[in-house]
């Protein structure tokens, strides 16, 4: 019979192990947490951008967004017609007066 004696030194060791690893596991869950809060920020930001594109593209009256550099960002639909009109009336003008030259 001489097995009786070793089992409390297993125990300790599994005990340590479970520890262990438990820690391990709560650093990852963390992470994964952190993680998947992240996402949630991203796909958040991504919804809302696609709300404010379809929203400036339902309005009629021409806008044009700039950052705060002043660098343009976007324009909706009349913003572009507009702006097309625009560059086909200077172009058809510098033509005009390339011919009349």
């Amino acid at each position: 019979d001489g097995g009786g004696g070793d089992g409390g030194d297993d125990d300790a060791m599994l005990l340590s192990f479970v520890d262990e690893d438990e820690h391990a596991l709560n650093a990852v869950a963390a992470q994964v947490r952190v993680a998947l809060q992240h996402a949630k920020v991203i796909a958040d930001s991504e919804t809302s951008r696609i709300h404010m594109e379809r929203v400036m593209q339902a309005i009629p009256q021409t806008v044009v967004t700039f950052d705060a550099a002043g660098r343009y960002v976007s324009s909706n639909h009349p913003a572009r017609a507009a702006r097309f009109a625009h560059d086909r009336r200077m172009a058809d003008a510098l033509a005009a007066d390339a011919g009349g030259a």
